[in-house]
């Protein structure tokens, strides 16, 4: 387990996957998802406890399957935990249902492309209170790529208790990250390009951070 740096972030490893109508309706490249479903590399809607995600339970963070949905419950103040899909994707559009369902509003949660190991990937985050970045975990250091300081604020994300549907397109050196079906930020890097998918979230000084993930989709762009 690594120690959040600056500005967020830290680990566990497990791992995912995802469905859902409207979800699949608002990222498909046609009118027609039955037009798309031959793009669909990967889904899960979470109903199924035995579809491969590992699972934790510490007094420090949970993450379980709960009621058709992947349940992170983060405990310990300023780490962050993830889970990954045990999948390999290159080029990939990613796509979840991220509901922050309680604790406090100043916290990070999202999706994770290019996961090479624990010390090596690609985050799309946003935070409850309106915030959000396109972060990389380079050798255990984390880096903001759309800002030298910290997270920028998103007018489409939704604050406080509510769902926000995430989007993290990877596809060369592109990364674009879309929430609530609006494009939100856009940069270019070159150190990763192949790797596992997954989610994440964490906790800042103040624990108790509980996010539910519902509807994920891996699609070939």
């Amino acid at each position: 387990m690594v120690k959040k740096t600056a500005i967020f972030f830290i680990l566990i490893l497990m791992t995912l996957l995802a469905s859902g109508c409207d979800l699949i309706d608002s990222i498909a490249p046609t009118p027609h998802p039955s037009d798309y479903s031959d793009r669909i590399l990967f889904q899960d809607d979470f109903s199924d406890p035995a579809s491969g995600w590992q699972v934790w339970e510490s007094p420090e963070a949970s993450i379980a399957y709960e009621d058709g949905k992947l349940r992170f419950l983060i405990n310990q103040p300023n780490y962050d935990y993830w889970s990954v899909a045990g999948k390999r994707f290159g080029d990939v559009i990613l796509a979840v249902e991220a509901d922050l369902a309680d604790g406090p509003e100043i916290n990070d949660f999202g999706i994770i492309c290019r996961f090479k190991d624990s010390y090596n990937f690609y985050a799309f985050i946003i935070s409850g209170d309106g915030y959000g970045g396109i972060v990389k975990m380079k050798e255990g250091l984390f880096q903001v790529l759309n800002s030298k300081k910290s997270l920028e604020y998103g007018t489409m994300i939704k604050k406080g208790y509510t769902s926000n549907q995430l989007r993290a397109d990877c596809i060369g050196n592109q990364l674009i990250f879309y929430i609530n079906q609006e494009k939100f930020l856009e940069v270019e890097d070159n150190d990763f390009l192949i790797g596992d998918v997954g989610l994440i979230v964490g906790a800042y000084d103040q624990p108790g951070v509980d996010v539910r993930f519902s509807n994920f989709f891996a699609i070939k762009p």
